[in-house]
């Protein structure tokens, strides 16, 4: 669509104005400042969008301090299919007389619309724009050279994403021999068909790897504790205890043997029963007294090892905090230095001094108009407000407050670990006062119990018997007593070489779950790693598609973390005379013209609309880029009092 010709009735200061374009040819209008160069731009913006041209807030094409006025604009123009339309809106002001006044009082405004001098409703006015150029959203991208590039960045990835098409994860893992595993990987546990996305399976394994790791830190905890729990055996042989075992067994059944050949032959049945019983109810207790400091031994280790894991614990928790501590420092240290850095270039900036040599023509030497030099300073000191304004904004995340949160932070760690520390202090008092208080070992025939007991059956084998194998019976009771404590004691010590055996297999287990878990870790950080490579893949392949649309502006749609990850962004690069690309809002004025035409030239190919473009600040571009579209270059020229238009 071309601008053919232009027509302006007290709009925004200008009084009448009428512009040729000459059959929508590229022209150049020159004038010095507050001409009214901008006020032709926001003419047309505000007959297609109802806003000025840079989109500002409250905007009126009033002329101020003007009342009682018609403020309107009127454009011809040759559409795309070479049919001519003309434009109009006016801004009118309403006066209306209340009840009982006889003045008429400003009541607000209200819009006409027209159509080949037709008047027409707004709805028809704008449905009429909608269906040969589009939205006003899309008008705005399609004349503005810097709107595109100042959008919210997901609305403008989202729309090159739909200019120049996404890729499927199918498509990418199909296309790359190295990323072919990562279909495997991701298919969902049970099923033959559904498919996890990488980001919600790099999610799920990253919860995974942090388990597995908290897994594999405890196991040489658990380890220590299996080996404190292995009895010491280096006073035992095994052979020799089972071959003392398997003698002492042998004797018991012999006494027994002798013992009941010396009952049957006996008459004094009756006090042999009375000893029998007294007997039993030694043993009885004898084995109640062995539980009994068998649960006190228990109670006592499982104590020990409780004091103990959680001594384990505390110092692998500090140890964590160390490190993190560590970390902290260095990025508290960094926030320091990078702070520094940057109020010495904010002192520097705002040091700046504006230059009074500038006020001279370079040429002849005279002083320059007061106009041009107020517009000069005003340059300057905008500039020099924006560089501050930049490092303020870079300084946010190292600001006192960002700093004084960080050292809050190394603190809260250092108060942890003081607070650990003094746990832990207590946790190994706690453990060498239980070693102190360690059970005492007693045997049975030591108590008291055993004593009230034994005399029982003394006076019992003393009752009146005159049989001469009485004593013989005694005595061997006391033997096969005797044995069977010594036979127990055996045992006690044999089961000590289980308990080594045990504790042996379970160190072995907890080895083997170590390298397990190893080895599923390093699987899990391939599997990341793989993922992390098919996003690259992803990023390269959508960002050289999109680029590929642009001659010179190329777009950043991942940024790289420190932690090697990347994050979503839409950054507009643009190469400095270097050819390094850089952000927009780095790049000279000049250069950001120009890259916004280029842009504005790729989307108007994408909508198949074009529209014509007013480049304001025109005079800071040497050679504007050429795209297919009329373009209306906008100079300030103190050499032109008035507006004046000429042929680019």
């Amino acid at each position: 669509m071309k601008l053919l010709r232009m027509k302006l009735e007290n709009f925004q200061g200008i009084k009448a104005l009428g512009l040729d374009f000459k059959n929508g040819m590229n022209m150049t209008i020159r004038g010095d400042n507050a001409t009214g160069k901008t006020t032709i731009a926001n003419a047309q913006s505000w007959l297609l969008t109802g806003k000025s041209s840079e989109d500002e807030k409250n905007y009126t094409p009033k002329t101020q301090g003007a009342s009682n006025l018609e403020h309107s604009v009127e454009c011809t123009y040759e559409l795309e299919n070479g049919a001519i339309v003309t434009l109009k809106k006016v801004l009118k002001e309403k006066y209306t007389k209340k009840r009982g006044s006889t003045t008429a009082e400003f009541s607000g405004h209200s819009v006409e619309y027209f159509r080949d001098e037709v008047p027409i409703k707004e709805k028809e006015f704008n449905e009429f724009l909608n269906n040969i150029i589009g939205d006003i959203e899309k008008v705005i991208m399609l004349t503005n050279v810097s709107y595109f590039s100042r959008m919210d960045w997901k609305k403008r990835r989202q729309l090159l994403l739909e200019m120049c098409g996404d890729y499927s994860d199918d498509y990418i893992i199909a296309n790359n021999s190295e990323l072919l595993e990562l279909k495997n990987i991701l298919l969902k546990e049970g099923t033959v068909d559904q498919f996890y996305t990488v980001e919600e399976f790099m999610k799920m394994t990253k919860e995974r790897m942090k388990k597995t790791n908290s897994d594999i830190q405890m196991i040489p905890a658990r380890i220590d504790e299996a080996n404190r729990a292995i009895p010491d055996v280096t006073y035992f042989s095994k052979d020799t205890l089972e071959k003392e075992i398997t003698e002492l067994e042998s004797d018991i059944e012999n006494l027994k043997k002798e013992k009941l050949m010396l009952e049957n032959s006996s008459q004094d049945k009756l006090r042999q029963e009375k000893i029998h019983d007294i007997q039993m109810e030694i043993k009885d207790a004898r084995i109640a007294f062995v539980d009994e400091q068998n649960a006190i031994m228990k109670k006592y280790k499982e104590k020990v090892n409780e004091v103990s894991s959680n001594i384990n614990n505390i110092q692998l928790e500090i140890k964590n905090i160390d490190s993190r501590i560590r970390n902290a420092t260095s990025d508290l240290n960094y926030m320091k230095t990078q702070r520094d850095k940057l109020v010495q270039e904010y002192y520097a900036v705002q040091a700046k001094e504006w230059d009074t040599n500038q006020e001279l023509c370079p040429t002849c030497g005279r002083e320059l108009p007061s106009e041009q030099i107020e517009d000069l300073k005003a340059k300057f000191n905008s500039n020099k407000s924006k560089q501050l304004e930049e490092i303020n904004k870079r300084g946010q995340i190292v600001s006192e407050s960002a700093i004084q949160e960080q050292s809050e932070v190394i603190a809260k760690l250092d108060a942890k670990k003081q607070a650990l520390g003094s746990d832990l202090v207590l946790s190994k008092q706690q453990l060498s006062k239980l070693e102190e208080e360690k059970p005492k070992t007693t045997i049975f025939d030591a108590t008291e119990t055993y004593k009230v007991l034994n005399q029982k059956l003394l006076d019992a084998q003393n009752m009146g018997s005159d049989y001469l194998n009485a004593d013989r019976i005694s005595e061997i009771e006391s033997h096969i007593v005797a044995n069977i404590q010594m036979l127990q004691d055996k045992q006690r010590q044999l089961s000590l070489f289980d308990t080594v055996d045990y504790q042996n297999k379970r160190i072995n287990e907890l080895k083997e779950l170590q390298k397990t878990l190893g080895a599923a870790y390093e699987n899990m950080e391939s599997q990341i790693y793989l993922c992390e490579q098919f996003i690259k893949t992803k990023v390269n392949m959508i960002t050289e598609n999109i680029n590929q649309k642009f001659k010179n502006v190329s777009f950043r749609l991942f940024e790289t973390q420190v932690n090697g990850g990347l994050k979503e962004c839409c950054d507009v690069m643009i190469p400095n005379v270097a050819g390094t690309p850089v952000p927009y809002g780095f790049a000279n004025n000049a250069a950001q013209i120009n890259a916004g035409l280029e842009i504005i030239n790729t989307l108007q190919e994408y909508y198949n609309v074009s529209l014509p473009i007013f480049v304001d600040n025109a005079e800071s571009v040497t050679k504007l880029n050429n795209i297919n579209t009329q373009v209306i270059r906008l100079v300030v020229d103190e050499n032109y009092k008035e507006l004046t238009m000429m042929e680019e």
